[in-house]
C-alpha cells in the first residue's frame, strides 16, 4: 500500500484541525493530529491503526502498490477525447448589439452566416451525428440572437432527420430577448440552458452594455431572464470580477430579492484576464468572499462553484469531435483563437489532420502539469492558455487560493 499522489494536506489553524484533499478520488477527510503528521511526514503507516488505514483506502488517500494513478489519468485523457459526445460552437454572427470594453473577440470582422452556410453548417453536423446518439450544440457569437434565421434552419434542419442534442445551450447578452423569441428557445429550438453576464448594478451595467435602442438595458435584461425561467430554461449568470467586489456584493443582495431561491438559475463569479500566466491573488480573494455572498443568501452551494470533482478529460475543444464553427464556415480550435493559429479548415473540407488540430489536440501533459497535484481536475488545463495563444489563464482557475476554497467548502458543509 502507498499514498496517492494527489493527497493535498492542510489546517484549519482557527479551529486546530487536519485535513487531507485527494484530486483523484474528490475526498476531503479530516484527520487525527496522528494521522495528519504521518501522511504528511515520515510516512510511517505502522503507525496507524486497522480502522485508519481502511478508511484512507476508501478516500484514495491510500491506494494500492500497483496502481499507477497517472497511467489512469492519461488513458482517460485519451479515451474521453475519442468518445465524448459531438460538440458544435456555432457563431451565428460575429458582429454584436453592445460593445463591451473586455470583450476578447473585441476587433474581430464582422461576420454573419449566409443561408448556404447554414445549409453545409447543417450537413457537417449531420454527418458527424448518428441518429439516437448524444451530441451538444451551443450557439454563440458574437451575439448568437443577431441571427435568428441561422438558429432556425439549422436547428430544424437537424431535427427533421431524428437527431436530438442531449443538450443544446446558448450564450447570450439576454437583451434581444422577447417573449416570442424565448418561446422559439424553448421549443423550437429546444434550448435549455443560457449563460447571461451581469457586469453589476443599474448604473454599471448600463454604461457598459449601453445601447441606443434600449432605454434602461438593466431593467430589459432581468425582464428576459424572466421570460426564459418562467420556461423552464436553465440560466446561468456570470459576474466578471476585477476591481468591482463592492458594486457586486449589491447586485447579489438584489438579485437575491428580485428571484429569490429559483430552481432555474445559478450563479457563477469569474476573474477578467489580463495576463496568461497570473491571476491577480487580490481578484482571486474578491471572487471567494462574492462566492462566499453567495453561499450566504443561499443562491449556491460551495461544492457547486469551486468544480474540485475529478474529470475525465479536459474541455470541448480538446475532443476529437469538439468544433468551433464560425459564420463563414470556417473551423477553429477555439472562439478564442479565432485567428490563424487557431485556424483549422473549413466545413467542406475538413481533416483532423490539419496541422494546428494536430498541434492542439495534442495528449501527453507538459512537465508541469505532469507534477501537478491538481492534474485530476483539469487534465493540464486550457489548451489555449498552455500554447500562450490567446489571453486566458491556463492552470486551474482556484491553484493560487487552494486552502482558502477547501476551508470554504468543509464549513459550509458543517465542518465547524
Amino acid at each position: 500500500m502507498k499514498q496517492s499522489e494527489y493527497n493535498y494536506f492542510f489546517k484549519d489553524a482557527c479551529n486546530e484541525r487536519y485535513y487531507v484533499y485527494n484530486s483523484f478520488s474528490g475526498a476531503i477527510s479530516e484527520l487525527s493530529e496522528k494521522e495528519f503528521e504521518v501522511y504528511s511526514g515520515n510516512n510511517d503507516l505502522t503507525l496507524l491503526t486497522e480502522e485508519e488505514l481502511e478508511a484512507a483506502k476508501i478516500d484514495g488517500i491510500l491506494i494500492d502498490d500497483k496502481i499507477k494513478e497517472k497511467d489512469i489519468i492519461e488513458f482517460d485523457q485519451s479515451y474521453f477525447r475519442v468518445k465524448a459526445a459531438p460538440y458544435f460552437r456555432i457563431l451565428t454572427s460575429t458582429g454584436c448589439n453592445v460593445k463591451c470594453p473586455y470583450c476578447y473577440e473585441k476587433g474581430i470582422t464582422t461576420i454573419t452566416m449566409s443561408e448556404d452556410t447554414m445549409d453545409d453548417i447543417a450537413r457537417f453536423i449531420s454527418k458527424r451525428v448518428t441518429p439516437g446518439e448524444p451530441f451538444k450544440i451551443e450557439w454563440f457569437g458574437g451575439e448568437p440572437l443577431l441571427n435568428i434565421k441561422a438558429i432556425n434552419k439549422i436547428s430544424s434542419s437537424i431535427f427533421e432527420d431524428d437527431r436530438i442534442p442531449e443538450k443544446i445551450t446558448m450564450v447570450t447578452n439576454g437583451l434581444l430577448i422577447t417573449s416570442d423569441i424565448a418561446d422559439l428557445m424553448k421549443n423550437a429550438w429546444k434550448i435549455s440552458h443560457v449563460q447571461i453576464t451581469l457586469d453589476g448594478t443599474m448604473e454599471v451595467y448600463n454604461k457598459i452594455k449601453y445601447t441606443p435602442s434600449i432605454a434602461n438595458p438593466f431593467i430589459k435584461v432581468l425582464e428576459n431572464i424572466e421570460l426564459l425561467i418562467s420556461r423552464k430554461i436553465y440560466v446561468t449568470i456570470r459576474f466578471n470580477v476585477e476591481d468591482n467586489y463592492k458594486d457586486l456584493c449589491e447586485l447579489l443582495a438584489f438579485l437575491s430579492e428580485r428571484f429569490e431561491k429559483n430552481e432555474y438559475l445559478t450563479y457563477y463569479c469569474y476573474p477578467l484576464f489580463r495576463k496568461i500566466k497570473e491571476i491577480d491573488k487580490s481578484t482571486m480573494t474578491n471572487v471567494i468572499k462574492l462566492n462566499h455572498r453567495l453561499i450566504e443568501l443561499e443562491l449556491m452551494k460551495a461544492d457547486q462553484l469551486y468544480g474540485l470533482v475529478p474529470h475525465d478529460c479536459g474541455c470541448y475543444a480538446v475532443c476529437y469531435n469538439g468544433y468551433t464553427i464560425a459564420p463563414d464556415g470556417r473551423l477553429y480550435n477555439c472562439s478564442h483563437v479565432m485567428n490563424e493559429d487557431g485556424y483549422v479548415g473549413h466545413i467542406n473540407d475538413y481533416s483532423p489532420y490539419h496541422h494546428n488540430r494536430l498541434k492542439f489536440y495534442n495528449t501527453s501533459f507538459s512537465d508541469k502539469c505532469k507534477n501537478c497535484i491538481l492534474l485530476p481536475l483539469c487534465h493540464g488545463g486550457c489548451r489555449v492558455g498552455e500554447l500562450c495563444e490567446g489571453d486566458i489563464h491556463q492552470c486551474y482557475l482556484y491553484k493560487s487560493v487552494l486552502d482558502e476554497i477547501l476551508l470554504e467548502i468543509i464549513h459550509n458543509q458543517g465542518g465547524n
